[in-house]
């Protein structure tokens, strides 16, 4: 395991993304709510560029919003431009496609420096 410092975490506003290249790895790193996450910028569906997509929210609608539509989770879902497939920030996971998942780096800020962690396998 690597741990590599890529940046200060002030470079990434609430909502918004940076993508950086980590021993020649390109990996998105997304600031939702003060929390940071990092994903290969490697869409599973068709290898597009999976971290350069929309960043937005959802509409949502059961049981939980009685039966309402409202916009929901703003900043936390992330949209591929190649296809369109949706990826919930949070997890990685695909929201349409719940066997898609995004690869994702463990992330930790440490003295106001984002710091990711590669394992061997990830080059």
């Amino acid at each position: 395991m690597a741990k590599y410092e890529v940046m200060h975490a002030s470079e990434i506003s609430e909502g918004s993304r940076q993508i950086v290249t980590v021993a020649g790895i390109e990996i998105g790193i997304f600031n939702v709510k003060g929390k940071f996450y990092a994903y290969r910028n490697l869409c599973p569906h068709e290898g597009g560029s999976a971290c350069k997509g929309a960043l937005t929210g959802h509409l949502a609608q059961g049981p939980e919003t009685n039966w309402d539509l409202i916009w929901d989770r703003e900043d936390e879902i992330l949209y591929c431009p190649s296809h369109a497939t949706d990826f919930d920030i949070l997890t990685g996971e695909s929201i349409a496609r719940k066997l898609m998942r995004l690869q994702s780096y463990p992330v930790k800020v440490e003295d106001g420096k984002i710091k990711i962690t590669l394992s061997e396998l990830d080059s």
